[in-house]
């Protein structure tokens, strides 16, 4: 299964193309469908999870939406009085922190700037005389039961997310810390490689294919651990592959523990429904415009994912920005932009980056 990261449901300029995380949905006032690899197609995260956009088209969107949410809602200026102003920021300040919203995005605020996950962020929250508007929608909730409304009438709600149990923030943390070894030892094997150092090389590439890392040789992970990590051992960001239902070539740009993305997304894309279920590793990937073209990201379940030692070179917009090209391990390893959100993800935070 696999999700296309998507805006959040904002109606498209004339020639600028969006897919979100609705799957047969109308699209209706920038609700896009979406489509679900593994159950019945793919969607998008993005994905996710995040956002199926060229970087330029994303910008222009971003100004675009705020233009035409300024205007719709001009009239709105110099309503406010100072208690309505009061009433606003209190309003913000209970709006701080994760949120998930009911199309599967999930959704970081702080201060006044809101990231959806969905690569168009950060977002800025703006206050017109009693009420605040974000991306041409205007608030029109409670700060217990948040709601956003468009010009249009569209209407999109945020929850907050279930905390994760003390058994989860475990597994994540060793989730996230083997595949980070990992990546490291991938990128001893390619400097090893660089500089023509063969056996250094072979000795990594023999650790590599053992699925172990550097210092470790797995007993301190429990047999169960072991089976869950060894499954995904070949996949970190970076890596090249083939879609096994669908065929397409793409490449992972971060790692997920699980199917994190928003209850609203998992129901409507039937993750309980794969093989695997939610319960399986999730990666976040970019895939090549020549099989599917609109610059998507998806969001795809660890048993859809197939390695490849083949000579793929992805054709994304997000490529470039994202990753650095690695001839001799026909691979990628993470840019320094993607390392630092990889960086927050360890930390806690929710993967993201903004363009």
């Amino acid at each position: 299964m696999d999700r296309l990261a998507a805006p959040w449901t904002v109606r498209p300029a004339p020639g600028l193309s969006i897919l979100s995380r609705a799957p047969a949905r109308a699209r209706v006032a920038g609700a896009g469908a979406a489509h679900l690899h593994g159950n019945h197609g793919s969607l998008f995260p993005w994905a996710s999870h995040r956002a199926a956009l060229a970087g330029v088209a994303t910008v222009g969107l971003r100004s675009l939406t705020r233009r035409q949410g300024a205007a719709v809602f001009a009239e709105a200026e110099g309503e406010g009085a100072s208690g309505e102003s009061d009433s606003v920021s209190s309003l913000l300040a209970a709006l701080q922190g994760s949120w998930e919203d009911d199309v599967g995005l999930s959704i970081s605020v702080k201060g006044t700037d809101v990231n959806f996950g969905d690569g168009t962020g950060p977002w800025e929250v703006s206050q017109k005389g009693s009420s605040l508007f974000l991306r041409g929608t205007r608030f029109i909730g409670s700060a217990d039961a948040p709601a956003w409304e468009f010009p249009n009438g569209v209407q999109r709600t945020w929850s907050r997310p279930e905390p994760l149990s003390p058994e989860q923030e475990n597994w994540r943390g060793i989730f996230l810390e083997y595949k980070a070894e990992r990546l490291q030892l991938r990128r001893q094997l390619w400097a090893s490689l660089v500089v023509e150092d063969s056996s250094r090389a072979e000795q990594l590439l023999e650790l590599w294919n053992s699925g172990n890392v550097s210092g470790h040789d797995g007993s301190e992970y429990s047999l169960e651990q072991q089976a869950r990590l060894s499954a995904g051992r070949f996949i970190v960001p970076g890596t090249c592959f083939l879609h096994r239902r669908y065929g397409y070539r793409a490449v992972v740009v971060c790692c997920e523990p699980w199917c994190n993305a928003g209850k609203a997304w998992k129901r409507m894309m039937g993750v309980s429904s794969l093989p695997r279920g939610e319960l399986q590793p999730f990666y976040h990937c970019l895939v090549d415009e020549r099989d599917r073209p609109g610059a998507q990201i998806t969001f795809v379940g660890e048993e859809n994912v197939a390695p490849t030692e083949e000579e793929l070179q992805i054709q994304h917009p997000l490529v470039k920005t994202l990753l650095i090209r690695c001839d001799e391990l026909n691979s990628y390893l993470p840019s320094p932009r993607l390392e630092q959100a990889l960086s927050s993800q360890r930390q806690g935070q929710t993967f993201q980056w903004n363009f």
